[in-house]
């Protein structure tokens, strides 16, 4: 038997008298750890940054709308974009930060289900819809600026 195969039946006999204790400290730990991924992970940067929702509708033949970070958020870090409804015909859009063009779209006509996420350091966004004449429908844009507080 070599030196290993002799530690590793150790090792083995060793779990299999304490299984109950390892368990019990696994178990403790994972609760540990997942009090900390909430506290530090899912609570600041998503419990905490609420999110902003404001409704277009599809009748003439631009929009703009602008969002802005709430009076309490701190730096922006990043930004989560999505957008539901529907549409009749096809409707471009264009997302700023007020000082350049960060990305233009078009979205499909028909059911609309669009999401945006990505890194952000602007306090503000700004959307601009191009409608196409006898547009119908409505389109719900909800914005979310992360940031830790």
């Amino acid at each position: 038997m070599t030196v290993f195969a002799h530690l590793f039946s150790k090792i083995k006999y060793a779990m299999k008298k304490h299984s109950l204790l390892i368990t019990i400290i696994t178990v403790i730990f994972l609760v540990f750890a997942g009090f900390w991924a909430y506290n530090y992970y899912l609570k600041p940067i998503y419990l905490n940054n609420s999110t902003q929702t404001k409704k277009i509708l599809l009748s003439s033949k631009s929009k703009t709308i602008t969002f802005i970070k709430h009076r309490g958020q701190k730096s922006v870090f990043g930004i989560e974009i999505e957008m539901k409804g529907s549409a009749s015909k096809n409707v471009s859009f264009v997302l700023s930060n007020n000082q350049s063009v960060i990305l233009s779209g078009s979205l499909k006509k028909g059911e609309i289900k669009y999401n945006h996420h990505s890194d952000w350091y602007s306090d503000t966004c700004q959307i601009s819809f191009d409608i196409v004449p006898d547009t119908k429908g409505e389109i719900a844009v909800d914005c979310r600026f992360l940031t830790l507080n």
